[in-house]
């Protein structure tokens, strides 16, 4: 008894002597764990993530697009297409999350080259995470539009104004760590897009599992799908009122200890960008031309 007495006295006497600041922080920052996962940039267009601790920071820039020559019969002429632009992301408060893609996409098919420029911007709360641990929540709104800005036919170019979509959204999502090293995200939004002059309805979900091997490593497995309600015309032409579009990509990260690297992702759609982007359904193929993409980027963590 006499030697816990002591030692519970000099526990207090040094605690007392070296008081510890509580740091204003999410509670990942304040109980820091054993490393399992390093910290990976989820800066996609559908985001399931965000930096972990108050004014954190995360940068990327992608590049990333597909080449089908016409010999490989899927079209009767070369086709392809070519993306670029940065994404960022901040946590604004233990709370609050502010994030936004801007890209220049280039798409050509033999006498017509497109060159659309979009922008995303987001705001997400996280009214859980705080009190559930192993959760992170985002009660998600958010702004997109996709602009045609010039088009190239038969080598004449034109400069065009008014076309393009702008898709409000808001929703909710969460991502639970269901182990160590794997963690299952999902979410449900209700978009609503302007398209010309007229309107679309959509409902968005998806599913995202990841997994760490290594603390450097993650693989991403996601599917995401959407549901399109159309007005009963769409910029004067008969369109299909409502239709079911999916998208499926793999994703291998790899991220140092300095807080950079590496992300490569391979993606397939069943319609080309449909719901995503409405701007590409001027042209009705869009709907069920199947397309896949591959991206290359650069993850930047900035503490």
């Amino acid at each position: 008894m006499l030697v816990v007495a002591v030692a519970g006295a000099g526990v207090s006497t040094t605690a007392a002597a070296k008081p510890q600041a509580i740091p204003v922080t999410t509670s990942e920052c304040a109980a820091p764990r054993p490393e399992t996962t390093r910290e990976h940039p989820d800066l996609g267009a559908v985001r399931y993530g965000d930096p972990g601790c108050r004014r954190r920071v995360w940068l990327g820039v992608d590049l990333g697009g597909v080449v089908l020559p016409a010999r490989l019969g899927l079209f009767d002429q070369t086709v392809w297409t070519l993306r670029s632009g940065p994404a960022w992301a901040i946590r604004l408060s233990p709370w609050l999350s502010a994030g936004g893609r801007h890209g220049l996409s280039v798409f050509d098919a033999a006498n017509v080259r497109l060159r659309v420029h979009d922008h995303q911007v987001e705001l997400a709360a996280h009214p859980a995470e705080q009190r559930r641990r192993g959760v992170h929540d985002r009660l998600t709104l958010g702004l997109e539009t996709h602009a045609v800005l010039k088009s190239t036919v038969d080598g004449v170019e034109f400069r065009l104004g008014g076309v393009r979509d702008t898709v409000l959204y808001a929703g909710y999502g969460m991502e639970h760590r269901i182990a160590t090293r794997l963690q299952l995200g999902w979410h449900l939004h209700f978009r609503n897009a302007w398209v010309f002059r007229d309107t679309q309805r959509q409902l968005r979900a998806g599913l995202r599992l990841a997994f760490s091997p290594r603390p450097a490593h993650r693989l991403v497995a996601s599917a995401v799908g959407f549901g399109v309600d159309r007005s009963p015309t769409q910029a004067g032409r008969v369109m299909p009122r409502r239709g079911v579009y999916g998208q499926f990509a793999v994703e291998y990260a790899w991220m140092s200890r300095a807080g950079i690297g590496p992300v490569l992702q391979a993606r397939y759609t069943t319609g080309f960008l449909t719901g995503e982007a409405p701007i590409y359904e001027f042209r009705a193929e869009s709907l069920s031309a199947h397309y896949a993409d591959a991206t290359l980027g650069v993850r930047v963590v900035w503490r």
